[in-house]
């Protein structure tokens, strides 16, 4: 019987020792070394479907509004391209992802197909 108080007593001995070394990696203080991992700064708001309904999607107007007037282009503003070219472009996304379904589509029906067969 004593054997198995000490073995319950040495699991306990290492569970604490397990949980005061979480406890101390957790009090660990990380500093800041002042590297900027992404700049928010520029982002005013999400565009969401409730702010389109309401009406809150004006300022990528009103940038579009002022780059017009100025002429030129903002950083990474898009491709331009004809009605066509976008028609393309959707065709071929939808195609691919088309694909994708069918293939596991298919695989599907095969797996569903073995399965008839077996049982």
């Amino acid at each position: 019987m004593s054997d198995k108080n000490e073995d319950a007593s040495r699991m306990e001995d290492v569970e604490n020792e397990i949980t005061d070394e979480i406890a101390e990696k957790e009090k660990e203080v990380v500093e800041d070394d002042g590297r900027t991992v992404a700049d928010m700064s520029g982002i005013e708001g999400h565009a969401s479907f409730l702010g389109s309904v309401i009406g809150l999607r004006g300022d990528r107007r009103r940038r579009r509004e002022i780059t017009d007037e100025l002429g030129g282009k903002t950083e990474g503003s898009g491709v331009d391209m004809t009605r066509d070219e976008k028609r393309w472009f959707i065709g071929g996304a939808l195609g691919a992802a088309l694909l994708i379904a069918l293939a596991f589509g298919l695989g599907l029906g095969l797996i569903i197909l073995l399965m008839v067969l077996i049982w």
